[in-house]
């Protein structure tokens, strides 16, 4: 108690926890922001895109060559460490077998809605650089440094009803194909 009879002690439980509660709030906003920098989930990343619409496998333009994607065989069950680069098992995930030379400074997504691609990029010496996801239309510009990078691809919804063998039973009727 202080002479004027106020009591001092809940003003300072009072500042405790709002000063607790904001630090929370600002810990949750930053989780939050920095998922949605890795994953796209909870707010679109800014990409330069293309109007893919009208291209297929047997319809691409003159200007353009393709790797078209969409049988099993370039692919395997799994995903990469988007903080290391790292080949890591995920069943309800594809990646590709193998690394592709980064012969040009962009592609172009062409990839059926509701799929995601996350391009992983390393450098000559084969340290990881970085990754980032990709939607349908949206342009991957490669870093200069980059030597290699691969690819892996996700379903943006119900992924975990996704098992392993479903993917070789629909992945011929995806469009999934880079364009450059």
């Amino acid at each position: 108690m202080t002479n004027d009879g106020v009591n001092k002690k809940p003003n300072i439980v009072l500042f405790a926890s709002v000063t607790s509660l904001l630090l929370l709030l600002l810990l949750v906003g930053i989780f939050f922001f920095h998922r949605a920098d890795k994953t796209g989930t909870y707010a679109a990343k800014a990409h330069e895109t293309y109007d893919v619409s009208g291209i297929s496998a047997s319809n691409i333009p003159d200007d353009l060559s393709a790797m078209v994607l969409n049988s099993m065989d370039p692919w395997e069950s799994g995903d990469f460490d988007e903080y290391t680069g790292e080949k890591i098992d995920h069943r309800r995930r594809l990646r590709l077998k193998e690394y592709i030379v980064a012969r040009n400074e962009k592609y172009i997504v062409k990839l059926s809605e509701g799929f995601t691609f996350s391009v992983f990029e390393y450098d000559p010496s084969g340290a990881f650089l970085k990754s980032d996801d990709y939607i349908n239309g949206e342009i991957i510009a490669l870093s200069p440094q980059t030597a290699t990078f691969c690819v892996s691809i996700r379903r943006d919804e119900d992924e975990k009803k996704l098992s392993p063998g479903q993917w070789g039973r629909f992945i011929r009727e995806l469009d999934i194909m880079l364009l450059y």
